[in-house]
């Protein structure tokens, strides 16, 4: 793995989303930085969203978590496009990935 330190942003959804998650906010945001240094900690998910990523974790007494995410290598970015339970998490994620590809030429 390499030395470089990527940029974590959220879109402004993601970021309603995160502030949601009361009283969790401080350790969501701990877990979604592992993303500056380890950009690809999610796993790829497949088909129409294979350049996509989804990195799960889990809030105590609140179930299993996802945040699902795009590497932009040119410009050492990681953008976090959605933050929910994984129940209908990837529904979610299939609404927004035709956005987040146009936004960011993602092909």
């Amino acid at each position: 793995m390499s030395d470089k330190t990527y940029n974590v942003e959220l879109t402004s959804t993601a970021s309603k989303e995160l502030a949601s998650l009361k009283p969790y906010v401080e350790e969501v945001v701990q877990i979604i930085l592992v993303l500056e240094t380890k950009p690809n900690a999610g796993h790829p998910l497949k088909g129409d969203l294979h350049r996509f990523r989804a990195l799960e974790f889990s809030l105590s007494g609140s179930g299993q978590y996802r945040a699902a995410y795009v590497v932009i290598e040119d410009k050492q970015t990681c953008v976090v496009f959605a933050i929910g339970p994984h129940e209908g998490f990837y529904e979610n994620v299939k609404l927004r990935a035709k956005a987040i590809k146009k936004r960011h030429h993602i092909n």
